[in-house]
């Protein structure tokens, strides 16, 4: 069974945003920050699994996936991105963890948030394990960052629908994170197609 259909049946209905805009499209949007940046022929099967969420009156919301509440909560151990897409393309499985930010700063809490989500996906990979008796799924894995737009961009109003722009890519704490900066983005280009 392809991991797709098996995070399908393991994971609930509320953590999946399968749906596609009209043209093959998706949107992320970070509600913190109001982000939102929309995927441009995003190939199927696909599900982009939102990480994090808001918290109401304080209080993690039961759609939070984020670590297990025995962890400390202190430093980063418990830092997260806002969403975790896994896929097919080309007979090729990927899994990319996404942080969206408002602008692009030179700072290390969002390569943070993206590093420390790899135990989420490996804790999903040995619940599909143990449920189907698999654990090969042989996933392409990348790290991206998302801006608006740039610290050094002058942005009275908000432009929708820019094409995003590779900004860097670098590594990171041996995990190579690739930037853009842009509100939409052909989803090839996400692959590094």
């Amino acid at each position: 069974m392809a991991l797709i259909s098996q995070l399908s049946t393991i994971l609930r209905e509320k953590f999946i945003k399968r749906k596609r805009a009209p043209r093959g499209s998706v949107t992320l949007q970070d509600s913190q920050s109001d982000v939102k940046v929309k995927l441009i022929r995003v190939p199927m099967p696909f599900l982009a699994i939102p990480m994090s969420h808001e918290p109401i009156r304080g209080k993690r919301t039961k759609l939070d996936p984020s670590h297990m509440p025995a962890l400390q909560d202190r430093g980063d151990l418990k830092k997260i991105c806002d969403y975790l897409l896994i896929g097919q393309s080309d007979d090729s499985n990927y899994a990319i963890f996404v942080e969206l930010k408002k602008t692009l700063r030179e700072e290390e809490r969002p390569k943070e948030q993206l590093r420390r989500s790899l135990p989420i996906l490996d804790y999903l990979l040995s619940v599909c394990a143990v449920e189907y008796g698999s654990g090969e799924h042989n996933l392409t894995m990348r790290y991206i960052l998302i801006a608006e737009q740039s610290i050094n961009t002058l942005n009275k109003q908000r432009v929708q629908g820019e094409e995003a722009k590779k900004v860097d890519e670098a590594t990171y704490k041996s995990t190579q994170i690739t930037t853009f900066v842009g509100t939409s983005m052909n989803f090839a280009t996400l692959i590094g197609r």
